[in-house]
């Protein structure tokens, strides 16, 4: 997949949706739902998704898609996935990695459960800030809902690529979040598929002096 010159590739389970027509959610989860279960999404489900949805930034999405994973007991586990392109305005990709992951860790973000420094196989700055976020009008109190955020910098200029996992099955943060890194770790700033020049062989000078 990719989106705003970011490559990365999807995890199974995962459908993806237009970002300008998230709107229209109820439609598209049902019809990527009947490939999970024939029988729809459980009544639960499609309300967590209406909620992780309702609190979905509107600035800078560039690509989203609903996780929909079956249970043994029949339930249905729903996420969101989220990419969004930041502009820290900090003088170098290191300095807009560290900016943007102080500013997700920030009082307002919710309980914060981790906050590390990551390396993908990018190889650019990049860190991750897991948290349960608040609930509407709770005085901060943590609602019943996951996020997972990783903030991976672009090779150069003031640019980070967030990407977003937000699920309601909190009692699955580490499944989630380990989720989150795989994707980050397919993360790309190049086409990798794209043909590669071969080396041009030069013939030794020594085979001239012969």
């Amino acid at each position: 997949m990719t989106t705003s010159d970011c490559w990365f590739r999807l995890p199974p389970g995962f459908f993806p949706v237009d970002s300008d027509e998230l709107d229209d959610w109820e439609e598209r989860l049902n019809a990527a739902t009947e490939l999970v279960r024939p029988d729809g999404p459980t009544a639960s489900g499609a309300a967590a998704l209406r909620n992780l949805l309702s609190s979905l930034p509107e600035q800078g999405v560039t690509y989203a898609a609903f996780g929909l994973h079956p249970t043994e007991e029949g339930e249905l586990l729903v996420s969101l996935l989220t990419f969004a392109d930041v502009d820290t305005r900090a003088p170098g990709p290191a300095a807009a990695a560290a900016r943007c992951a102080l500013a997700l860790a920030a009082a307002d973000a919710g309980r914060v459960r981790e906050r590390a420094l990551v390396t993908l196989a990018c190889g650019t700055p990049s860190a991750l800030v897991t948290a349960l976020l608040p609930a509407p009008e709770s005085g901060g109190q943590p609602s019943g809902t996951f996020q997972a955020r990783l903030v991976v910098a672009r090779p150069s200029g003031a640019g980070v690529v967030v990407v977003d996992l937000t699920t309601p099955a909190t009692e699955l943060a580490a499944a989630y979040t380990d989720i989150l890194l795989a994707v980050g770790q397919t993360v790309a700033f190049s086409d990798p598929d794209a043909p590669r020049a071969e080396p041009v062989s030069r013939p030794s000078r020594l085979l001239e002096l012969q």
